[in-house]
Order: structure tokens, then C-alpha cells, then sequence
């Protein structure tokens, strides 16, 4: 996926934090059908789907589905070529314009993902 073409762009600041760990960065975002999609620094795609409430992560090792408003996670390890399903409880999924916060449990372990867009 190319950040790029004749679709709108923004300025986003990306936050995603678990109780080990917390990634922040910034970077360029495309909207388009009530999705935002970008490239993390890592070369993960993401894409959001604001409607649905769905987020898919993709990388060369590993590629996760999760749906907010069903409760269903879905994570495929490439190099095993092994998927599996794992809990997922929706705590909080609030929309505001092109912001999002999203804070769930996998596990029982508490994730909070944010996008806010940059102006």
C-alpha cells in the first residue's frame, strides 16, 4: 500500500500502548471510504475502518484482524502458517471526526490504540 495518489491525506500522531510496551510516531494517513490507512514505521499496514470499528494490522510475519463491535480477534503468524482466534473485550471505542481511541483487552491484557489527526 502506497500513502499517496489522488486520495485525501492527513497528518496523524499514532499511539499504541499495552502494559510492556508503548509505540508512538507520526506519519501520513489516506481516507477513504470511512477507512483511514497508513504505513507504520515498522512497514506494518494498517487499516481502520471507522464504521465497521475494524482494525487489520499486516506485516511480513503476522497479520491481525480485530473487530470492536463483534468481539473478534483473529491473528495469523506467517512463518508458522498457523491462525488462531483470541478473546477480545471492547472497553471503549469512541469516534471523533478522524480521532480515535480504542481501549481493549486481549488476553486479559489492556491495549489503547489512538489516532488523532494533526493539523
Amino acid at each position: 500500500m502506497e500513502v499517496g495518489g489522488s486520495m485525501p491525506k492527513i497528518k496523524i500522531k499514532v499511539d499504541i500502548k499495552n502494559e510492556e510496551k508503548t509505540d508512538s510516531f507520526q506519519t501520513q494517513a489516506i481516507i477513504a471510504n470511512r477507512q483511514i490507512k497508513y504505513i507504520e514505521p515498522s512497514k506494518t499496514i494498517v487499516i481502520l475502518d471507522y464504521e465497521k470499528q475494524y482494525l487489520y494490522r499486516e506485516n511480513d510475519s503476522i497479520r491481525m484482524n480485530y473487530n470492536f463491535k463483534e468481539e473478534q480477534a483473529f491473528i495469523e503468524l506467517k512463518d508458522y502458517n498457523r491462525k488462531m482466534q483470541v478473546p477480545l473485550k471492547t472497553r471503549k471505542y469512541e469516534k471523533k471526526d478522524n480521532d480515535v481511541k480504542i481501549e481493549f483487552l486481549i488476553d486479559n491484557q489492556l491495549f489503547l490504540y489512538q489516532v488523532e489527526e494533526r493539523k
